[in-house]
């Protein structure tokens, strides 16, 4: 019994390695891919989750964007023309960020736009906050939730989660030019 549980234990032990791609058992070269491996599983987790907030974002503003443009007025902090313009392309915009995160293409530029769309889009929440206005937040459609600190923190989240991802694609960025 023990014999065939040390075989099962040593067959799960070799699979393991041949995942992380594990040539030798040192405990260095072990630490260094598993990170590795936790690095690329993060990277890979934060591309879909960002992406599915844009992708989700963007559906309703593209199906109805009189609404957006209205909720993006009720901000009162751009003129017509520039809400106008905002309304019209932010969504494929968004929809453009999520198809590069998705399928890996220019992804450090898609990182690098939605840090500067997250961190507009939290000074913006804040800006209704401290004015105190009483509006929706716009981001998911209409909603009857006025934006709060929990949506103005949310946001906040997003954009941390998109510089993990900037960073982590600039890392990946680099290390690729450094073996070229």
């Amino acid at each position: 019994m023990d014999l065939k549980f040390e075989s099962i234990k040593r067959e799960s032990r070799n699979s393991w390695r041949k995942f992380v791609n594990i040539s030798q058992p040192s405990d260095e070269n072990t630490q260094s891919s598993l990170f590795l491996v936790v690095v690329f599983r993060l990277r890979t987790l934060f591309s879909i989750v960002i992406g599915i907030v844009f992708l989700m974002s963007s559906i309703p503003h593209l199906l109805n964007q009189y609404d957006f443009l209205d909720s993006v007025l009720k901000y009162k902090l751009l003129p017509f023309r520039a809400a106008e313009l905002i309304a019209t392309y932010l969504p494929w915009m968004q929809v453009t960020i999520a198809a590069c995160l998705f399928f890996a293409v220019f992804r450090r530029a898609a990182w690098s736009v939605s840090l500067a769309l997250f961190l507009a889009f939290f000074a913006a929440q804040i800006s209704v906050l401290v004015r105190g206005l009483k509006i929706n937040c716009g981001c998911f459609g209409t909603s009857d939730n006025p934006i709060s600190v929990v949506s103005a923190s949310l946001v906040f989240g997003f954009f941390l989660i998109s510089l993990a991802g900037y960073v982590s694609e600039s890392q990946r960025c680099s290390q690729r030019d450094e073996t070229a």
